[in-house]
């Protein structure tokens, strides 16, 4: 009985960690994917700034 127990609890532990990543994976890409558009269009901005005035 206990030994049900524990591969219940371990169980759980590995469905906990399993869903964190396939949580984790796509918000992390999302965040990369943000901050590459932020990141360019800042470039993109700057860029555009420094033709206006040359």
């Amino acid at each position: 009985m206990q030994d049900i127990i524990q591969f219940i609890k371990n169980e759980s532990a590995l469905v906990k960690s399993l869903f964190l990543m396939i949580i984790a994976i796509p918000i992390t890409f999302l965040v990369q994917l943000i901050f590459y558009l932020i990141i360019h269009a800042w470039i993109s901005f700057f860029n555009k700034s420094k033709g206006k005035k040359g």
